[in-house]
């Protein structure tokens, strides 16, 4: 399994979309409360569900790791099912998950994972974030949250790749490369 792990607008989804393509990996769809982006599908960007419904999973222990993000448009939750985790450590799957997330699901990764932390400076970053569309507040308020929850990641991986202007053909290349090695 490959790991990736990102700030908002890090090229996450664009390298787990590259490595499905180019090379056959299948993702693992996390869940989330908060509302569909232009271009988004349910069940494949997220599994897309109601507050309540996430409540229910979180009492009947669904997800492996779970995290509550105060938005400026209100409360959003993402989370990462725990048999997706537990069943298919060892396949040529991706998953985008939060340093957070990481921390919560280890005990079930096994030494055939890579984790891939995308670093990008926080200029290209808002310079990203507007180009997306996403609302000047919410977009302040992500980096501020980010540069708070991704403190340490760095030691925490087993690579860190910049990803400031980097070719993404380039980047996944390197990422299939290295999780083939672990492989071995």
């Amino acid at each position: 399994m490959v790991i990736l792990i990102g700030k908002s607008a890090s090229g996450k989804d664009t390298v787990a979309k590259r490595l499905i393509k180019d090379y056959g990996y299948q993702k693992i769809v996390t869940w989330t409360t908060r509302p569909m982006r232009p271009g988004e599908k349910q069940d494949i960007t997220y599994h897309y569900t109601s507050d309540e419904e996430f409540q229910d999973k979180i009492e009947e222990g669904f997800f492996a790791e779970w995290k509550k993000y105060d938005s400026v448009f209100g409360t959003w939750y993402y989370g990462t099912p725990l048999l997706e985790i537990e069943s298919f450590t060892d396949e040529n799957r991706v998953i985008i998950i939060t340093p957070d997330g990481y921390e919560n699901i280890r005990q079930y990764l096994d030494r055939n994972t890579l984790v891939v932390y995308l670093d990008v400076k926080n200029s290209i970053l808002k310079k990203r974030l507007k180009k997306r569309g996403d609302n000047p507040k919410e977009i302040k308020r992500r980096l501020k949250s980010d540069n708070e929850d991704f403190k340490g990641i760095r030691d925490k991986v087993h690579v860190v790749i910049e990803n400031n202007n980097r070719d993404i053909d380039e980047i996944t290349k390197m990422v299939h490369k290295m999780h083939e090695m672990r492989k071995r």
